[in-house]
C-alpha cells in the first residue's frame, strides 16, 4: 500500500509551459524537466491540456498530484489514485451512515411541515425533503450568477410548479443540462404552493420577515443536515446514498430476470430429457431446477420516496420522478443462489444498465455514477449472487445496509 504524504501547494514544485502543439514541464528552480522517468510520470497524471498555471507536487506520493485552472477559471485537482480510493472508501461508509438516520429524521422533517414552525425551519424542511426524494444538487451562488445553472439552494419560485400533491422542477443544471423532474409529496406541495404565490424571481427557499426578504444558503442547508443526522453529512452523501441504491434496485431486478431465464430453460431440458428417456425405455432420473432465493440478507433501493429518481441522465435534459415518504413499499435484502447459466456477458449488460439507471437518478453519465457515486461493493455482491429483493417490505435504507454491512446492522 502506497504510503501518501500531504502535499504543500504553497511551496515550489514542478510547472508546465505550452511548447509548440505539446508542452514542456520546469522543475521548482526553474529548469526544464529532462529525465525521461519524471516526463513519463507527469504525462500519466493525465492533466487536462486546456489546464493553465498547472503545479504538479514535487513527490510522486504526494496526496494531491497537479492543481490548475480550467478553461473557465475555476481551480481543479488531480488526486493520487490510494488518495482517492482511502477517500471513495469512507464516503461510501458515510453514506451507509447517513441511510441508518433517515426513517428517524423524515419523521421530524414531516412534523415541521405540517406544523406552525417558524419560516426558516419550514424551509429548511422543505430543502431536506426535496433532497432527499430528488438527489438534487446543493447549488451555489456564484454557479448560478456565473454559468447560470441552479440547484437545490438556488432554485427560483420561476423552476417550479406544483398540481395537487405533484411538484414538478425544470431549471437549468450543471453542465448545461435541463434538469426536470417530479415529486409526489403531499407536504412538500402544500408548503411550495404557498410559495410560489411570491414573484417568480424570488428564491424558492426563502420568507420574508418585516418586509425584508431572507433565504437559504447552501450552508444553511448542509448545518440543517449535520444538525438533524447528528452525523458529518452533507447533500453530496444523500447523493452517494441513491445512486448506490438505484444501481442496487437494478441489478437485483437483472439477476432475478436471469434466475428465471435459468429456471425455464433447466426445466426444459428436463422435460426433454425425461422424454427420450421413457422413449427409450431406460431408466433415469428426472432433474429439478431451483431458483428460490434464500434467507434475507442483503440490502434495497425501491423505486419511490426512499430511492430517489427515475429518468433519462445522460441527455441535456435530465428527467426524475420521486415519491412521498412512506407511499410505496420498500425492497428487502435477500441472497440468491448463483444460477449455473449466469455468465460474464450477462453480467457486464447487468452492470452497465445498473450504472445507467444510477445515473439516471443523478443526472451524470454512467461513467460518472460508477466511478464516484455507487458503492463498488454491491457490484461485487452482484457477481457473486447477492443482491436485493425487490419485492420486500424493509425499508430501503436497512436492505441497503443489510446487503452491504452483513445482518447485524
Amino acid at each position: 500500500m502506497t504510503r501518501l504524504r500531504r502535499s504543500d501547494p504553497t511551496r515550489p514544485g514542478y510547472s508546465r509551459r505550452r511548447a509548440g502543439t505539446g508542452f514542456s514541464y520546469r522543475d521548482p528552480a526553474g529548469q526544464k524537466v529532462t529525465e525521461k522517468q519524471l516526463r513519463q510520470r507527469f504525462t500519466e497524471l493525465a492533466i487536462p491540456p486546456a489546464w493553465t498555471d498547472v503545479w504538479i507536487s514535487p513527490h510522486p506520493n504526494g496526496h494531491i498530484q497537479a492543481i490548475g485552472l480550467d478553461a473557465a477559471g475555476r481551480r481543479q485537482y488531480i488526486y493520487h489514485p490510494a488518495w482517492r480510493e482511502q477517500k471513495d472508501r469512507l464516503k461510501f461508509e458515510r453514506a451507509l451512515e447517513l441511510a441508518a438516520s433517515l426513517p428517524r429524521v423524515r419523521g421530524q422533517v414531516t412534523r415541521d411541515l405540517r406544523g406552525d414552525s417558524e419560516p426558516r425551519a419550514r424551509a429548511l424542511a422543505a430543502a431536506f425533503r426535496m433532497l432527499d426524494l430528488a438527489s438534487l444538487r446543493i447549488g451555489s451562488e456564484r454557479y448560478a450568477d456565473d454559468y447560470g445553472s441552479h440547484g437545490l439552494s438556488t432554485l427560483l419560485c420561476s423552476h417550479v410548479s406544483v398540481r395537487g400533491d405533484v411538484v414538478r422542477l425544470d431549471f437549468p443544471a450543471k453542465s448545461g443540462q435541463q434538469f426536470q423532474g417530479v415529486i409526489t409529496d403531499a407536504d412538500l406541495a402544500t408548503y411550495l404552493r404557498a410559495r410560489l404565490r411570491e414573484r417568480p424571481a424570488a428564491p424558492l427557499l426563502s420568507w420574508v420577515v418585516d418586509g425584508e426578504e431572507n433565504a437559504l444558503s447552501a450552508a444553511d442547508i448542509n448545518s440543517f443536515i449535520k444538525e438533524r443526522t447528528g452525523g458529518e453529512f452533507s447533500a453530496k452523501d444523500f447523493r452517494t446514498l441513491r445512486g448506490t441504491a438505484a444501481a442496487a434496485q437494478s441489478l437485483a431486478q437483472s439477476l432475478a430476470q436471469n434466475l428465471r431465464a435459468a429456471a425455464g430453460m433447466t426445466t426444459h431440458e428436463d422435460e426433454a430429457s425425461s422424454d427420450a428417456g421413457t422413449k427409450s425405455g431406460s431408466a433415469g432420473s428426472r432433474a429439478k431446477a431451483s431458483t428460490a432465493g434464500s434467507g434475507t440478507k442483503s440490502g434495497t433501493a425501491g423505486k419511490g420516496a426512499r430511492d430517489g429518481a427515475a429518468g433519462a441522465g445522460t441527455k441535456p435534459s435530465t428527467t426524475a420522478t420521486a415519491t412521498g415518504v412512506g407511499a410505496v413499499p420498500a425492497a428487502s435484502a435477500s441472497r440468491q443462489p448463483r444460477a449455473a447459466s449466469r455468465n460474464r456477458r450477462a453480467d457486464t449488460r447487468a452492470i452497465a444498465e445498473a450504472m445507467r439507471q444510477a445515473a439516471a437518478v443523478l443526472g451524470n453519465t454512467p461513467a460518472i455514477a460508477r466511478t464516484s457515486y455507487v458503492d463498488p461493493r454491491i457490484v461485487d455482491l452482484f457477481r457473486a449472487g447477492e443482491t436485493i429483493d425487490p419485492a420486500g417490505r424493509v425499508s430501503a435504507e436497512t436492505a441497503l445496509r443489510t446487503l452491504v454491512l452483513g445482518d447485524d446492522v
